[in-house]
């Protein structure tokens, strides 16, 4: 189909390692190439874009529109665009994005039972659409000793796998994301987005009494979702909330690393 088609196809596969289920925010119609379409709809194609000609500088706009959002300086494109070069530096810039994000794992587990996961949740903050990622988890354990590189492995993408983590019994993890009274939730995305069950806009605030299971994916909106993007309205939980679920939980962060990871870009 010709280099532009090809950079919109290795950019939108940049953004799903990078983003797990990357939120829609407006519609695109009249293109041929399904991938422009996919990135308009994220704010991640350049003005101007022509699916039939691929110009350096189109290409540079585009790396650009990828890299640029987590504090990353885009290197200067060599001005080539076979497919090859493109390819070569669309993994370059998919690196670099890689190493900016700063991803928070905690990891919940039963009341009951240390070992077996209730739910994972990602802070996802530095990105250009800060957000929660929720994991369906079903059937995951910690590994032995409670360790918790297994459920790490799962999150992770071929881009990265989170560093920092915590993880806390379900109870303590709930009282994290519901207690502040004013702050109800809303899904603005799934990795189930773009397909024919569901349209590519998936957004809808969660009932107050549907939170907890909705982070545990037992909710019909959710069937078929690996992950889910959610939103906090009205307030959702902030510094001091971390801070105090530090002391409750098993983690590897320090109390001065938390800033770093719920900071915004």
């Amino acid at each position: 189909d010709g280099p532009a088609h090809a950079a919109t196809a290795l950019v939108r596969a940049a953004v799903h390692a990078l983003e797990p289920a990357y939120p829609a925010t407006r519609d695109a119609a009249g293109w041929s190439d399904p991938n422009a379409a996919w990135l308009e709809r994220r704010r991640l194609l350049p003005a101007g874009w022509d699916e039939d000609r691929l110009t350096p500088e189109a290409w540079a706009e585009l790396l650009r529109l990828l890299q640029e959002p987590y504090g990353v300086t885009p290197r200067t494109p060599s001005g080539e665009v076979d497919v090859a070069t493109l390819v070569e530096e669309a993994s370059v810039a998919l690196a670099a994005g890689a190493n900016a994000v700063r991803p928070l794992a905690i990891v919940a587990t039963e009341p009951n039972d240390r070992i077996r996961v209730a739910f994972v949740t990602v802070i996802w903050n530095w990105t250009p659409h800060p957000r929660l990622l929720a994991y369906r988890a079903d059937g995951w354990s910690l590994g032995e000793d409670r360790e918790v590189g297994p459920v790490l492995d799962r999150i992770a993408t071929c881009a990265w796998r989170p560093s920092a983590w915590m993880t806390t019994d379900a109870d303590s993890a709930a009282s994290y994301y519901t207690g502040a009274s004013d702050a109800g939730l809303r899904v603005v995305g799934t990795d189930r987005d773009g397909t024919a069950q569901r349209p590519d806009r998936a957004r809808y605030d969660v009932p107050d009494e549907e939170r907890i299971a909705t982070l545990r994916f037992e909710v019909p909106d959710l069937n078929g979702a690996r992950v889910a993007s959610l939103e906090f309205v009205g307030g959702g939980p902030g510094v001091a909330e971390v801070l105090g679920l530090l002391t409750s939980v098993r983690t590897n962060l320090g109390l001065f690393d938390v800033g770093h990871y719920l900071a915004i870009p």
